[in-house]
């Protein structure tokens, strides 16, 4: 009996859950789906799903009626492959992978890679691969259309930070002021604030008369914050 290892182990726990039987035969080369069940059943994994059979459509990386030109090797994990539209396909399991959405509101997926779970954020995935790596280390990813989960290589450019600011103004998604969740004041508060500075008032005076922070009096006052009033 050949001994498993350590990889294979990995694998077979992430994939014996939720996948086709075809599919686990297809990352793990060599071993039989008899000896995977034992295997399974040695290190407690149960099959969640019911096995289906998978087409022999002769697919070995890419998906069927798709241009393999509109899809680019990810770097950083091989057989992960991202399309122009922002799906990742999966080369090993021949299969899309399902997106997550970050805290910021942005797809993101986990593959595999060496029995490690590594995040890629799609839309700067698709950036990187198709339009080529920023021009500058304070470069981010514009989305054209103001949809952030629209993660098309067309509706994807690098800007800066004002650009993209600049953007999520149009389409109305900036977050300032009193529209930021995170706001303790409103926009009367501020103007007072600035108007009581103006006449004298010292910022230990308007921290204690607002209950804000040195810091966010400094900011309000040098029109580091709220700076669209």
């Amino acid at each position: 009996m050949l001994t498993w290892s350590d990889e294979e182990k990995c694998i077979l726990r992430n994939t014996y859950p939720v996948q086709d039987q075809s599919d686990i035969l297809n990352v793990l080369p060599g071993r039989t789906w008899n000896s995977i069940c034992r295997q399974a059943f040695r290190l407690g994994v149960k099959r969640l799903i019911v096995s289906r059979s998978f087409p022999k459509d002769g697919t070995k990386n890419f998906p069927p009626l798709v241009d393999e030109k509109d899809f680019k090797g990810i770097p950083k994990a091989p057989g992960y492959f991202v399309c122009r539209d922002g799906r990742v396909w999966s080369g090993k399991t021949k299969k899309w992978l399902s997106p997550g959405i970050n805290g910021t509101g942005y797809y993101f997926v986990m593959p595999c890679i060496q029995c490690k779970n590594t995040m890629f954020v799609i839309h700067r995935l698709v950036c990187k691969l198709f339009h080529g790596m920023p021009p500058s280390d304070l470069h981010e990813v514009r989305h054209l259309d103001g949809n952030k989960l629209n993660n098309h290589v067309n509706n994807l450019a690098w800007g800066t930070k004002s650009e993209n600011q600049q953007d999520r103004r149009l389409h109305g998604t900036y977050q300032d002021g009193e529209k930021n969740h995170r706001a303790q004041i409103d926009s009367t508060q501020v103007l007072a604030i600035r108007s009581d500075y103006a006449n004298g008032m010292r910022q230990s005076e308007l921290m204690r008369k607002y209950g804000l922070t040195r810091g966010s009096v400094w900011a309000i006052v040098h029109r580091k914050t709220w700076n669209h009033i």
